[in-house]
């Protein structure tokens, strides 16, 4: 008995740890280009508008603005969705369907363009970054990037599978963390929605969802506030913090997915 108090100390005093660093900063690379989208117009010789692709170089672990999810007042926008909407996500202990409501944004760029991967199949299109996880069974997540030839959950309890994989450019970062840590999401292309982990970058989420919505509980003790967005470029604390205790993972990731986005550049990727 005393060694299982122990261990529940232990990690209470690391979550509190973690929990009073939530406000540390991170340092990451910025990678960004642009190109012109408005040409001169005689007499000036100057580009008239300009489009900027990249920005700070963290793992684009997101959907665009324009993917769908579904609200209890129908469909809206990833680039619309607030903290504390409810919207369509699975129980997997249950395997039913529930609403499940918005507690954090864990990335949120309004402003971001990045290179996205674009799932195509009979039902449409879904753009998403290389890393996300998406569902291809119960409790089997799988990074967008590894999903040629997958069938993938929808909402109807039926399954879309992914015929072709190609490279595009994704408008703004969202990733939104639900009480389910799952969300059914579409876009204006696509006749269905799939089912989408809360969370990417490593495999097998239901391993880390419970702690990491235990995290947010500590956290939202410590501090309230702790997931107020502030600006329109938006990292949260506790991505943060992980993303700087296992640094190691995050660099091959955005390595893999640099290769990953290169390779589908080259070739077309049709079953």
């Amino acid at each position: 008995m005393a060694m299982v108090a122990l261990k529940k100390v232990v990690f209470l005093a690391a979550i509190a740890v973690i929990a009073t660093v939530l406000s540390g900063c991170q340092t990451y690379q910025v990678k960004m280009s642009y190109q012109c989208i408005t040409p001169p117009v005689a007499p000036n010789t100057m580009c008239m508008q300009w489009e900027q692709i990249g920005g700070v170089e963290t793992p684009t672990t997101c959907f665009p603005g324009s993917a769908t999810v579904t609200t209890r007042n129908g469909p809206t926008s990833m680039a619309e969705l607030k903290i504390g909407d409810e919207i369509l996500g699975l129980d997997e202990s249950t395997g039913k369907q529930e609403f499940s409501r918005v507690r954090a944004w864990l990335h949120r760029d309004v402003e971001a363009s990045s290179e996205m991967v674009a799932m195509t199949g009979l039902e449409g299109t879904l753009t998403a970054s290389p890393h996300h996880l998406m569902a291809s069974g119960p409790r089997n997540y799988n990074f967008v990037s590894e999903l040629q030839g997958s069938m993938l959950s929808t909402h109807d309890y039926k399954t879309m599978q992914v015929d072709s994989l190609s490279p595009t450019v994704g408008h703004g970062l969202y990733a939104p963390l639900t009480a389910t840590s799952n969300f059914y999401v579409g876009s204006p292309e696509l006749k269905t929605s799939v089912l989408a982990s809360s969370f990417a970058e490593v495999r097998h989420p239901e391993r880390y969802a419970y702690a990491l919505q235990r995290i947010m509980d500590v956290a939202e003790y410590f501090d309230p506030s702790i997931h107020e967005v502030h600006s329109s470029s938006y990292l949260h604390p506790v991505a943060r913090v992980l993303m700087t205790m296992f640094p190691g993972i995050i660099e091959r990731h955005i390595k893999g997915q640099e290769t990953i986005l290169s390779g589908l550049s080259k070739q077309s990727v049709v079953v």
